[in-house]
């Protein structure tokens, strides 16, 4: 084999081993009621290697890789708070291996030291896995402060927690469990249709019923999955229950807000836009004191495109 011919099987050989898909994303939310009003400000990248939708019967080799930073500015620059995310996931035939780390608070990451971000590294085995069905259970140990005292008066640093993934697919419903840091649920009715009703529940904590965070929607959308340019874009109605929680640096202070929106969106996969009526809002003090933030509106846009 002469040079000719050597270095370009061998950056073929080199970039099929290193391919990926890069999606930039830069999320934008308005929202306006009564009482309050906030800027919520991002920006984050998805890092994709490997089959990300094969069968469900078949193994999927895969790492994903999500970062994000958001901003949220309140009431006209008098309170700014953050949000980290970094999330690593790899697939490899029935093992799964996954990183976190997750801070929301007045002092991200190390300023706010662990009461402020939690940081987690877990494991899980696929017991399960064929045409309709796959199950994986495992193992995630987190590390911050999780409010539980020992003796000496200080807060427990870590904590065990499960991991499940449970993946189902049909004609008529697809559905994904996911719980290593917090429990979410996604549902979608009707999945080929080009008519469908999507479910995404989720749940940070609990103190009420108002918690259950969710978004419910009713999809029509413009093309099928065989068009040659494939289910890419739709216009939907729905309604939800979303919030944000931030722990502060300062030892028992908490801050949180969350709403009820009707909303009509349109997605056209690199970009989205919803808006709608927020009713039934609040502000939580301490995880305690509960006020009501009056009725408004919201206005939510996000860009992402694949590199």
């Amino acid at each position: 084999m002469n040079r000719v011919t050597f270095f370009p099987i061998l950056f073929s050989m080199v970039y099929s081993a290193f391919a990926a898909d890069i999606i930039p994303l830069l999320p934008y939310e308005y929202v306006s009621l009564d009482k309050l009003h906030y800027h919520n400000i991002g920006t984050g990248i998805v890092f994709l290697q490997g089959d990300m939708n094969p069968p469900i019967d078949e193994e999927r080799n895969s790492l994903v890789v999500y970062g994000s930073y958001n901003a949220f500015v309140f009431n006209d620059d008098s309170d700014l708070y953050h949000k980290v995310i970094i999330a690593v996931t790899k697939k490899t035939r029935s093992h799964y291996i996954i990183g976190v780390l997750n801070s929301a608070s007045d002092e991200p990451l190390y300023i706010g030291g662990l009461r402020t971000a939690k940081t987690g590294l877990g494991y899980g085995y696929e017991i399960v896995r064929n045409k309709n069905l796959a199950l994986t259970l495992g193992a995630i140990a987190y590390v911050g402060d999780f409010g539980i005292e020992m003796g000496n008066g200080n807060s427990l640093p870590i904590a065990p927690l499960p991991i499940v993934l449970f993946n189902f697919t049909s004609t008529w419903l697809t559905a994904y469990f996911e719980f290593f840091a917090e429990p979410s649920l996604n549902i979608t009715v009707a999945p080929e249709s080009k008519v469908r009703l999507t479910n995404v529940f989720r749940m940070e904590q609990f103190r009420d019923i108002q918690d259950i965070y969710f978004d419910l929607t009713l999809w029509y959308r413009f093309f099928s999955k065989e068009h040659k340019l494939g289910d890419f874009a739709g216009a939907g109605l729905g309604v939800k229950n979303k919030g944000v929680n931030f722990i502060f640096g300062e030892k028992d202070k908490a801050y949180g807000t969350n709403y009820y929106a009707a909303y009509g969106i349109l997605d056209l996969s690199f970009l989205n836009i919803n808006s709608g009526y927020v009713f039934k809002s609040r502000e939580i003090f301490n995880d305690k004191i509960k006020n009501d933030a009056g009725n408004g509106f919201y206005i939510s846009t996000q860009l992402a495109w694949k590199f």
